[in-house]
């Protein structure tokens, strides 16, 4: 028997080899391992290695005495861990109210309200307080950008009313920025289309704005749009936290609920947004609060009781939102709508009451669409055309627009994203550095694009380096890790404690969301830290959820059990303290320019010179 598994275990490594090396030889030239678009001997080489290796598990498997062995015990085996596997979907496509009801009793602690309350505030006065550079009740001016488009909502029509220039205008190619040399009297990063300005960033904090200067006429500036988000934020995911602490994960402490919160506030990328409050950041944030809000409402609405369909509705209104602040999260959107439908269906009966809660959660979000629709039909005559084309910018925007999105910048975006480490200066303050990115500061094995439209000026840490937090994704594979050791050793697995239909449920969703956003934003262009925050708040829901998967798994072993969660709150305050710090030196040293005295004594006390 262990001959049979140790030729299985051969096979299926030798089939991810061979398939690996072909996958390389096809796919080297985009994955920046050769610059040469033509096969040389090397990938050849490759492709005949991984072919034989191929062709080597294709013999292993067609071996009549390993096919006879394969049909009976192993195949049982086989079929047993792939159902394992299964298990969220099993529970999701077939939901049985009565396995949660025979589990254990748990006691919720009636604190975590509280906890959770004490989070959000504290993440914002700190964002109050950093926003201002430590001076609470006064601002210093920054960009303007919605303000311009809700004057021109106010004055009925879409262009901004400010008028470009004639040197501008007389351009032949006004998109190319060398062909701006000179010209300075211009609004940078608008869009320019037919002799008008116009922005490429969706309408929702325009019309925020506006109706703040309804209620109050002034100046609207995106700083304080995107305190506004950043609050909302806060008490969305606190609510969220909180709402999944009470009904899905109640094992966890109160105080690893509080920490999350302060987490999802704080953490790098999040944070990162606050101290550069421009439009950009104000777009992001906005789009992170109404996703959120979405996800806390439409749980709400379907897991307590008989499904709301006002819950629904908030759910979808907000979903729309997000999709008019920050249009790539309809990906995202899309996906949750899609499991949020079929977890109604195979729970409501009868079925006339479905269509009733579909409706109330879809005709929010496509009202948004159809008003972004003809937005965009009314600005560019095109309904999928927000302006990003026509902006004036830099070295972003290609002079080929197709080159904008690409699969061959997956590669170093992921580098990016995930892995590219802060930089750690003990002696200086604030000790934790993102610096700009140059091109000696790229890993040998991972060629930054040779193609010159790859945009990385900008300052980028990854999330794993930036959050270690996120390091307790790494706890569920404990469980295949286990499962295979006790499968090879002929030993038989304890089953543990299933989580409940909804928590499998909320999992897969947030899920799917997350590598929605994170596709997204991989096959762009340039990446930078405020792209993270696309993936920030749904990427610390997911590790809420783990860590309430570690604490289940560990259940038995209480001293383990107790380790998990320790280590939980250490990384959890480590990720607040490099957000904190990492953020002294965001928005070219902002806090510091704007109140250096501050800046000087907190520096003086936490180094001593």
């Amino acid at each position: 028997m262990r001959l049979i598994r140790a030729i299985l275990v051969t096979e299926i490594g030798l089939a991810v080899f061979g398939l690996g090396m072909v996958f390389i030889t096809i796919f080297a030239f985009e994955l920046h391992i050769d610059h040469n678009q033509v096969l040389g001997p090397k990938r050849i080489a490759l492709a005949i290695v991984g072919g034989v290796s191929l062709l080597s598990a294709i013999c292993l498997a067609v071996s009549p005495l390993l096919h006879r062995l394969f049909r009976t015990s192993i195949m049982r085996k086989v079929i047993r861990f792939v159902l394992w596997l299964a298990i969220p979907f099993r529970w999701f496509l077939h939901p049985d109210d009565k396995a949660q009801e025979e589990q254990e009793p748990i006691h919720f602690s009636r604190r975590s309200g509280w906890f959770a309350t004490a989070g959000a505030g504290i993440v914002i006065l700190i964002s109050l307080w950093f926003i201002t550079s430590g001076k609470w009740v006064s601002w210093e001016p920054y960009t303007r950008y919605f303000n311009l488009q809700a004057d021109a909502f106010l004055s009925g029509q879409l262009p901004l009313l400010e008028k470009p220039p004639a040197d501008l205008l007389a351009l032949s190619n006004p998109y190319q920025s060398e062909n701006r040399s000179g010209i300075n009297n211009y609004i940078w990063d608008a869009s320019l289309y037919r002799g008008k300005y116009y922005l490429y960033w969706g309408p929702i904090p325009a019309l925020l704005a506006t109706l703040a200067k309804i209620v109050h006429p002034g100046v609207v500036e995106d700083q304080y749009l995107l305190l506004f988000f950043i609050a909302g934020l806060a008490v969305a995911q606190a609510a969220l936290l909180h709402f999944l602490h009470k009904t899905c994960f109640p094992r966890i402490s109160d105080w690893i609920v509080a920490l999350m919160i302060l987490v999802g506030g704080l953490n790098t990328p999040v944070f990162w947004l606050v101290n550069r409050p421009s439009v950009y950041e104000t777009a992001i944030a906005g789009g992170q609060f109404f996703l959120i809000s979405g996800l806390f409402a439409v749980l709400r609405g379907i897991t307590i009781g008989k499904p709301s369909n006002l819950w629904l509705a908030i759910a979808g209104l907000s979903w729309g939102a997000a999709i008019g602040c920050r249009t790539n999260n309809v990906l995202a959107i899309g996906w949750m709508t899609g499991l949020v439908c079929l977890f109604l269906f195979f729970r409501t009966k009868p079925r006339r009451e479905w269509f009733g809660q579909i409706l109330s959660l879809i005709i929010p979000i496509l009202l948004c669409g159809v008003g972004l629709a003809w937005y965009n039909y009314a600005r560019f005559e095109n309904i999928l055309e927000f302006g990003h084309r026509y902006q004036l910018t830099g070295g972003a925007l290609p002079d080929d627009y197709s080159k904008v999105i690409s699969f061959s910048y997956i590669l170093p975006n992921l580098y990016n994203i995930l892995a590219r480490p802060l930089v750690f200066e003990w002696t200086e303050f604030p000790f934790v550095f993102s610096p700009f990115i140059r091109d000696n500061m790229w890993p040998k094995l991972i060629f930054y694009p040779r193609d010159p439209n790859y945009y990385f000026a900008e300052p980028i840490a990854g999330i794993f380096c930036s959050i270690p937090a996120s390091w307790l994704l790494l706890f569920p594979i404990l469980r295949p890790i286990q499962a295979a050791r006790n499968w090879l050793n002929e030993r038989s697995t304890i089953v543990p404690r299933q989580p409940s239909p909804i928590a499998n449920w909320v999992s897969w969703m947030v899920i799917g969301a997350l590598m929605c956003n994170l596709g997204t934003i991989l096959m762009f262009i340039s990446n930078t830290m405020r792209y993270e925050a696309d993936i920030a708040p749904l990427l610390i829901v997911l590790i809420f959820i783990c860590i309430d998967w570690a604490s289940t798994f560990f259940s038995s072993h209480p001293r383990l059990q107790r380790l998990v969660l320790i280590l939980a709150g250490v990384l959890c305050v480590v990720s607040i303290l490099i957000g904190l710090f990492v953020n002294f030196q965001n928005g070219d040293y902002r806090f510091k320019n704007n109140n250096p005295e501050l800046y000087q004594a907190i520096s003086h006390f936490l180094t001593g010179e």
